[in-house]
């Protein structure tokens, strides 16, 4: 069987902060309104259908940070699919 995962982007599976915590990486620079607008337009895009998410287990091979040869869910591959879930348009 296939072990895949698939996230699509719809309405309320993302979220954005209220605020900035005070120990945030990059000094905050994230948590500001700038960036949560930028977030919020590379979801919607220009219309197109939304990214989708695939995460895609298997095998841990050698030199990972999980247990080589481990199958229980610690090593996936994880691509970005823009349109077609068929076609892998960004391998993450």
């Amino acid at each position: 069987t296939e072990q895949m995962y698939l996230v699509p982007m719809a309405p309320f599976s993302w979220a954005w902060a209220g605020g900035k915590p005070e120990e945030a990486p990059f000094g905050g620079k994230l948590y500001n309104f700038e960036a949560t607008m930028a977030s919020a337009f590379s979801i919607l895009g220009n219309g197109d259908p939304a990214t989708t998410l695939s995460f895609r287990w298997g095998t841990c091979p050698s030199g990972k940070a999980c247990e080589a040869g481990s199958t229980d869910f610690t090593y996936a591959d994880l691509q970005a699919h823009m349109r077609d879930l068929r076609d892998n348009d960004v391998n993450m």
